[in-house]
């Protein structure tokens, strides 16, 4: 008997343990289930409100601990820039112009809101389907009927679509059942249902700029969407394009330089057209307005005077760096007298005083030494003083005031005297001297007689004595303290 009463005391404990959930153990689900799981349908199941996959932002506005699988991915190594016309990683839209400012899919049965900011091309649309039963929202949602609210239709059903439907079930093919119209542009979203007659399409358009969604909104280009092509004159230089909008692309091409071969490549119309410079003028012509490098005023009238080039070109007196040359005009250095004589050249002048006696080679050597030291360059003759006319004459004569002067006077030794074999003695490269012309009887430098004082010898040289204010040839082969007239002729 103890046994038997045991026995039907176990079997209905039993039974009682098999068909209850104690919450000992997991049933129908996993391992991790929690408080808020349904223990009989818990599979890790996505229980958000649409339950879909259609890439679009169905997070409840203002909801910051939800994380939404749609969206981008807000972690980069590279901080996303706002007006790049590229939407970067953390971005919705770019540029701020291709943001959303309304999001108003059309139904009745969303809570549509603006998220972020156009500003930081953050902005973006959410839609929050509404769940709960409120009269005079003009929403009837699904699990809601005309009992418990007033914007459910009470004649849903009688094939005919009264107010506040959008279809009716009878026929039921009134009522849509799925919204996809194969545009990739729109945002096909079932909104209402069949069994309220409210189900309707509002198919809102796409506004924002994605990468890959088969969708080129008119705001956006193939920078920020490469769902679109290159499009000329929409203000933005896409693929193959050189400039945009076409009131920015060259038809003629001139970069102002004359020298350059300036090319117009590609087409205005089709917003390819640019300009290349295809070489430079290297040829010196006259009047195509340009002086290559290598030519000067000489060989190209398009070249300016360039004082300091080296050349001597139109206008210029000369184009060295000395103390005779000063901004391509010949001027006296200090303490030179500068002349000009009859056939227009210029002359300059100076005694100098070497402290020691001379012969007529020193003397001459002396000045060479001194108007090279000048930098003088590019004169016709050099060395001790020599007139070739009055104008010279007169301009050397003040020097002369006292003193004694070589004054390069050279005579033949077979000459005869007073007016015969004399010339003029100069030179042209500062080391070979020569005669420069005939001396005769009367020549203005002479004044009084001339005569050979010095007795029959020859001489190769004279002297001026201011105190006679004569021509004196004796004494050329010793020293003597005759300072030296230097002159250069440019």
């Amino acid at each position: 008997m103890k046994q038997a009463t045991v026995l039907w005391m176990i079997v209905p404990l039993l039974f009682f343990m098999t068909h209850c959930d104690w919450g000992l153990l997991p049933v129908g689900g996993d391992g991790d289930q929690d408080t808020q799981e349904d223990p009989v349908t818990d599979g890790d199941v996505d229980t958000r409100p649409d339950g879909d996959a259609d890439g679009r932002d169905d997070v409840p506005p203002g909801d910051p601990d939800v994380t939404d699988p749609d969206l981008p991915d807000q972690e980069s190594e590279t901080p996303a820039t706002c007006g790049n016309g590229t939407v970067d990683t953390g971005e919705f839209c770019d540029p701020p112009s291709s943001c959303p400012t309304d999001c108003d899919d059309g139904g009745p049965c969303t809570l549509d809101s603006l998220l972020g900011s156009a500003e930081e091309c953050t902005a973006r649309c959410a839609h929050e389907d509404i769940t709960e039963c409120t009269g005079g929202d003009a929403c009837c949602p699904v699990t809601c009927n005309s009992g418990n609210d007033g914007d459910c239709s009470a004649s849903c059903g009688n094939g005919v679509i009264d107010a506040g439907e959008t279809c009716d079930v009878a026929p039921a093919e009134l009522c849509p059942e799925s919204c996809e119209d194969g545009d990739p542009c729109t945002d096909d979203r079932l909104t209402g249902s069949a069994e309220n007659c409210n189900a309707d399409c509002p198919h809102t358009a796409v506004t924002a700029c994605t990468f890959d969604d088969g969708c080129c909104p008119t705001v956006c280009n193939s920078l920020n969407d490469n769902d679109c092509q290159p499009v000329c004159d929409n203000g933005v230089i896409e693929g193959s394009e050189a400039c945009d909008p076409i009131s920015t692309c060259p038809t003629a091409c001139d970069d102002g330089n004359p020298c350059s071969n300036d090319v117009l490549l590609g087409d205005a119309s089709l917003c390819t057209s640019y300009c290349e410079i295809q070489g430079m003028l290297e040829t010196c012509a006259d009047g195509d307005g340009c002086c290559p490098t290598a030519c000067n005023s000489t060989t190209d009238n398009d070249c300016p005077a360039s004082c300091g080039d080296g050349r001597l070109d139109p206008g210029e007196e000369c184009d060295f760096t000395s103390d005779f040359c000063v901004g391509c005009y010949l001027t006296a250095p200090s303490g030179w007298t500068a002349c000009t004589d009859d056939a227009g050249n210029k002359v300059f002048a100076r005694v100098f005083d070497p402290s020691s006696n001379q012969t007529w080679a020193q003397a001459g050597d002396y000045c060479v030494t001194t108007i090279n030291g000048l930098g003088a360059t590019g004169y016709s003759h050099i060395g001790l003083a020599w007139f070739t006319d009055a104008s010279i004459c007169t301009c050397v004569a003040p020097l002369m005031s006292s003193g004694t002067y070589y004054i390069g006077l050279y005579q033949e030794n077979t000459s005869s005297e007073p007016g015969g074999g004399w010339r003029w003695w100069a030179s042209t490269d500062g080391s070979s001297w020569g005669s420069m012309g005939n001396f005769t009887s009367g020549n203005p430098c002479i004044n009084g007689s001339f005569d050979n004082a010095g007795g029959s010898g020859s001489v190769r040289c004279g002297r001026y004595l201011s105190s006679g204010s004569i021509f004196y040839d004796s004494g050329c082969d010793t020293s003597d303290n005759w300072n030296p007239v230097c002159m250069v002729q440019f």
